[in-house]
């Protein structure tokens, strides 16, 4: 009897640590799920706040183009979260097609955003252009037109009529009859109002495919799959722990059974009678079970954008591009940053470990291009992407450096090597001042340095 006893006592304490390892297991997977569900339900938050921008007509979105910019930042970082954390589980859902749907987004999101950035930097371009003091009256005259023409394509369907290239057409072939000098600068801007005309003209296509409602269903799609297994989880949970419960609960009524119940049996007859000794009554003994407690939920972070930066961009000068980068400005303007997030120093931190993964290494890479010679589209790019980051972070010198190696690839020219050592110097420099506040416990002790 003290053997079945201390059977029934081992089988209870191996089904509870059974019971233990199982909880914890499911525990863990309910959390990561809940982790998943709040990081997929941000960036469809994320991504309906840059949607919810491109309904508006252009001329507003001119205006918010440095908003938009810092949004698709927030976007991409919250993008890696949900990357990493499903790259890291076992077990979970297929969030490839979403990831997949998300880069498309971003891409045609930017080309989007660069149509209109180029359109308003082209009319910024032609005014400084037109209020040249060397230009003759017919040359004015000439710019005043072309000018028309993009306030047409801003306003109006203009970019995509027929009319438009017609009367670019008529421009060029009036431009023929200028001066050697002014004939070359204004043909150059003829160009790049062909082909920012053309690619505005494309706004509208692209638009449909960035407003698109199947992208947003993706959304709804995966969040309820995560939440059926969530459900699925806690039931099952559940259904565990009250079967065990229930074998407990029945090994504890079966102890006491074979004791109550168990017949006395008869002595045998010997040739001696004996007396028969009484009977022993064995009491049983009444076993407590405690159930563990509860986990601790884990609390789950959120972070929240709030209104964007603003920075003035103007890529017709590059002059003034060089003489920004030797002022006294920070390399990142942490202060500003802080200011357009609301002190939201965890948006800060994430924007700057984007910066410092995605663009790092672009020095290097456009003085490879430029060298080679080879690829100067794709240099153009690598230009233009860190022009725009830069500025989206508040990172003048760099915006400045990068804006005017970007001119120079646009309109032909050479790219000087100390233009590119600049780029490297500056570019090293506000990298590391990144690190240093990433690495700071509190972002406002940097500015204090």
């Amino acid at each position: 009897m003290l053997q079945f006893k201390e059977g029934i006592k081992q089988a209870i304490w191996f089904l509870f640590a059974v019971w233990c390892a199982f909880a914890v297991g499911i525990w863990l997977q309910a959390q990561q799920t809940i982790r998943t569900i709040s990081t997929v339900d941000e960036l469809s938050g994320k991504v309906d706040e840059v949607r919810h921008i491109f309904n508006f007509e252009l001329p507003y979105r001119a205006q918010h183009v440095d908003q938009v910019s810092l949004k698709l930042q927030l976007v991409y970082a919250v993008r890696l979260q949900l990357q990493s954390e499903y790259s890291d589980r076992w077990g979970g859902p297929d969030l490839t097609q979403l990831l997949y749907s998300t880069d498309r987004f971003l891409e045609g999101a930017r080309t989007f955003i660069g149509s209109d950035s180029e359109l308003v930097a082209l009319a910024d371009q032609l005014h400084n252009s037109r209020e040249s003091a060397s230009n003759s009256e017919q040359l004015r005259t000439m710019y005043y037109r072309l000018g028309a023409l993009v306030l047409e394509a801003m306003f109006s369907d203009a970019a995509t009529s027929s009319d438009t290239y017609q009367e670019l057409d008529s421009l060029f072939t009036e431009s023929q009859k200028l001066e050697q000098k002014e004939q070359g600068a204004f043909q150059r801007r003829l160009a790049q109002t062909s082909s920012v005309l053309a690619a505005h003209a494309q706004g509208s296509h692209l638009a449909n495919q960035l407003l698109n409602p199947e992208f947003s269903n993706q959304f709804a799609s995966v969040i309820s799959s995560l939440e059926q297994k969530l459900m699925f989880y806690i039931s099952f949970l559940v259904l565990v722990s009250g079967s065990l419960l229930a074998v407990v609960s029945w090994a504890l009524f079966y102890k006491e059974t074979p004791v109550l119940d168990a017949p006395i049996q008869p002595c045998e007859k010997t040739d001696t009678p004996m007396k028969p000794n009484p009977p022993e009554v064995i009491l049983p003994t009444e076993k407590q079970v405690t159930e563990p407690s509860g986990e601790e939920r884990m609390p789950v972070d959120v972070v929240k954008p709030t209104t964007p930066l603003e920075e003035e961009n103007d890529d017709a000068s590059s002059s003034a591009a060089s003489v920004s980068v030797e002022t006294d400005e920070p390399y990142i303007d942490i202060e500003k940053m802080l200011d357009s997030l609301s002190g939201d120093e965890e948006s800060v931190r994430m924007l700057l470990e984007v910066f410092i993964q995605d663009h790092s290494e672009d020095g290097t890479k456009l003085r490879t291009l430029i060298a080679e010679g080879k690829d100067e589209e794709h240099a153009q790019r690598i230009a233009h992407s860190l022009k725009g980051v830069s500025g989206s972070i508040g990172a003048m010198p760099l915006h400045y450096i990068s804006g005017d190696i970007e001119s120079l690839i646009k309109q032909g020219q050479e790219v000087v090597t100390g233009k590119l050592d600049m780029l490297e110097d500056t570019l090293q420099k506000t990298t590391l001042f990144a690190e240093a506040v990433l690495d700071s416990e509190n972002i406002r002790e940097v500015l204090t340095d």
